[in-house]
């Protein structure tokens, strides 16, 4: 079992990818999904699965999150 803070998301390496030009960062195995409005992009975390299971869409730059 890891702790929270070793499942967690490391900021700097999120801030690092949006700074490289990217603008979404996407990450799972955290089993803490949101989506998150940063200011130079977005993070989204996905849900575990299979308890959670569902399809995350990039259609025309625009993120969509379906479950069935």
């Amino acid at each position: 079992m890891k702790t929270p803070a070793e499942m967690g998301i490391v900021d700097s390496e999120v801030e690092k990818r949006l700074g490289e030009g990217f603008d979404v960062v996407i990450c799972g195995h955290v089993h803490d999904p949101r989506r998150t409005a940063l200011s130079r992009g977005e993070l989204v975390v996905l849900p575990a699965w299979p308890e959670s299971p569902g399809t995350l869409w990039i259609d025309h730059g625009k993120l969509r999150f379906e479950a069935p």
